[in-house]
């Protein structure tokens, strides 16, 4: 059975490969084999989800109907490469690369050690994220349970309301493998695609090899990519959609290619916009650039029409894939955005004094170094800063949660900074306003910042929602790294050496000892159990959701109920019991969805409290039932006779 589904996983796999060589551009390209790995990643990522759409439309989501669309998709893309190779074969003149330097070399060997690193530990690792615990996947479960991505009974918003790009994903490995083990790769394959996008941005604007490698080594670098190239959160998955429609709109922008890459522009930002929200305003100003460069250049009414009709494209092409899900929200919230508490979750001021305090409250949070004093030092400046400006530091309009300012933990995959990396891109932002080439873009890469400060709430886990900018702006760097070694080679090469080296060290410590999933230690992934791994986060909960599970199968079981009302703080720990439990028929008993009410108690032969206080609990159990508590867990059963 392992074997069928690992077999049954490939065929996406497959797809990818057989698409990357077919969408390889015909004629001379920059970086053609990185084009071909975007065009690639955006077809297959934008078939996924509205294949989720269309078969959950008609009834089939389910391992049969992916089957028979993987194969359909595979056909395609085989076909595809198929012609390619016989057309236009691979050229027997290659590109002839000089030697590389030792810099070259020092960034090769850190970004190969980088990507095995990271896919050991996502291919062993538990999926075992806080917000994948929560909420990301188990609205994977529902949709599976299902049959469909429509709303279903919750009382917890995160489950109902956020975007759902990256699940949607995970729902094609949930329900050809049945389980979790590949998920992981989901989030790896996008730091891939990460680093190779930024790398040719890099190259379109004019960077060598160094600076190209320069790019895509701040980006795999960064200790919260590398924590979350591990992971099923969906941050680095929306960064790299931001990525691959910054190389479509440089390249759509500037070289004028042809239609087909301006609907994967499109297709691009409908990816971005249904994965995070962050992703939605990168790639939204990257579709902004190309449609300013291009609107610079019109000269006729033809033109000016030509570029309209681009500009439908591109919209079409993300409707297509954002507009169910939105159309969905429309109808449940009558808002497309979601309820409000989406909102809450936003910046609640966008003066320019609230802005500006807050963007120095994500620099300060996004460089946090292992120093104490000179964390304290930085935050101290802030809010001198804030005070200067009239404002509270800790204002609740812009911040969240826990206040200001937040801990410094190490790698953490929710908190862990990436202070060599802003540093790098900062002093490449700085090169490249000056350079009229990369200008345009370098401008665009400011105003996400500023977009970013005006529109993300501060929180200590702030640092993962800026990756999509960190990626985008990563080429600023590259080019900057790049004309230094030419200008000044001796001089240069020491000091580069000497950064690639400390960003180097700062991303192999993260694989080695990050947590929740370090490679290295007692808590190693290569030694922990499955369930230690899974709850790693909680490990006080272990032992009580055995005993439910246990409980609950024990009773025989068919349909148990879940009751979980601890929202406020979202510290529901829900996936491990659907994981426990697999096979059974979990539904919510508890739901503040419009439209989709829970259903009564009565039609459950079990129920599982997560959070056992009387009031939250025993308003769920029915009269006659016996309530039994164990720690964190109680589980509720009928009376037996």
């Amino acid at each position: 059975m392992r074997h069928l589904a690992l077999l049954l996983a490939a065929l996406p796999a497959a797809t990818l490969a057989a698409a990357w060589y077919a969408l390889r551009p015909a004629g001379p390209a920059v970086g053609a084999w990185r084009l071909a790995a975007v065009r690639a990643g955006v077809v297959v990522g934008a078939y996924a989800v509205m294949t989720v759409e269309l078969l959950s439309a008609v009834g089939a989501l389910a391992r049969t109907g992916l089957c028979v669309a993987w194969l359909a998709g595979l056909a395609v893309a085989g076909a595809g490469a198929a012609f390619r190779h016989r057309t236009d074969p691979p050229r027997s003149e290659r590109r002839r690369w000089a030697r590389l330097g030792t810099v070259e070399w020092l960034v090769v060997a850190g970004l190969a050690l980088i990507a095995a690193g990271t896919l050991v530990v996502a291919l062993a690792a538990e999926p075992n994220n806080w917000d994948s615990q929560a909420y990301h996947l188990p609205k994977v479960e529902q949709w599976a349970a299902n049959g469909s991505v429509g709303m279903y009974p919750t009382n917890f918003f995160l489950q109902s309301a956020l975007a759902p790009g990256a699940e949607y994903l995970l729902l094609h490995l949930r329900l050809l493998t049945g389980g979790d083990l590949l998920y992981n790769l989901v989030q790896w394959g996008g730091g891939l695609l990460c680093a190779l996008a930024a790398s040719r941005v890099a190259a379109q604007l004019g960077a060598g090899r160094l600076g190209q490698l320069a790019a895509a080594f701040v980006v795999a670098t960064a200790p919260a990519v590398v924590l979350e190239a591990t992971s099923t959160q969906t941050d680095l998955l929306a960064a790299a959609w931001c990525a691959c429609a910054a190389t479509l709109a440089v390249g759509v922008a500037w070289s004028r290619s042809g239609a087909s890459d301006t609907l994967l522009l499109g297709a691009a930002l409908g990816l971005a916009t249904l994965t995070k929200s962050t992703g939605m305003v990168v790639a939204g100003l990257m579709v902004a650039l190309w449609f300013a460069v291009r609107a610079a250049r019109v000269r006729s009414s033809r033109a000016a029409a030509r570029l309209a009709g681009s500009g439908l494209a591109v919209t079409v092409a993300a409707l297509a894939i954002t507009g169910p899900f939105l159309a969905r929200m429309a109808v449940t919230y009558a808002n497309p955005l979601g309820p409000p508490e989406v909102a809450a979750h936003a910046m609640g001021r966008q003066d320019p004094p609230a802005v500006a305090v807050n963007a120095a409250r994500l620099l300060q949070t996004a460089t946090m170094v292992p120093d104490k004093d000179l964390n304290g030092v930085a935050a101290q400046a802030v809010r001198r800063f804030a005070s200067s400006l009239g404002e509270d530091v800790t204002d609740p309009l812009t911040t969240r949660a826990a206040g200001y300012p937040a801990p410094y933990v190490g790698d953490d995959e929710d908190i862990s900074g990436l202070p060599v990396q802003a540093v790098a891109v900062g002093a490449g932002l700085l090169f490249c306003l000056v350079r009229r080439r990369a200008l345009p873009y370098a401008l665009t890469c400011l105003v996400v910042a500023i977009a970013f400060a005006a529109t993300i709430r501060w929180q200590w886990y702030v640092t993962r929602l800026l990756l999509p900018g960190l990626v985008v702006a990563a080429p600023l760097a590259g080019l900057a790294a790049d004309a230094l070694a030419r200008r000044v080679r001796a001089i240069a090469a020491a000091g580069l050496a000497f950064v690639v080296v400390v960003a180097g060290y700062t991303g192999v410590h993260a694989i080695l000892f990050g947590s929740p999933r370090p490679l290295y230690g007692t808590h190693s992934v290569l030694y922990a159990g499955a369930w230690q791994s899974r709850f790693s986060r909680m490990p006080e909960y272990l032992a009580d959701y055995r005993w439910a599970a246990g409980t609950v199968r024990a009773a025989g079981a068919e349909r148990v109920g879940l009751v979980n009302n601890d929202t406020a703080t979202g510290t529901r720990f829900e996936y491990p019991m659907w994981v426990l439990l697999r096979g059974l028929r979990l539904v919510n008993l508890s739901s503040t969805v419009p439209g989709q009410p829970a259903p009564p108690s009565t039609s459950v032969n079990a129920i599982v409290c997560f959070a056992p206080p009387p009031p939250d609990c025993a308003a769920h159990v029915p009269p006659g039932w016996q309530l039994h508590h164990h720690g964190n867990v109680a589980v509720a059963l009928p009376a037996t006779p």
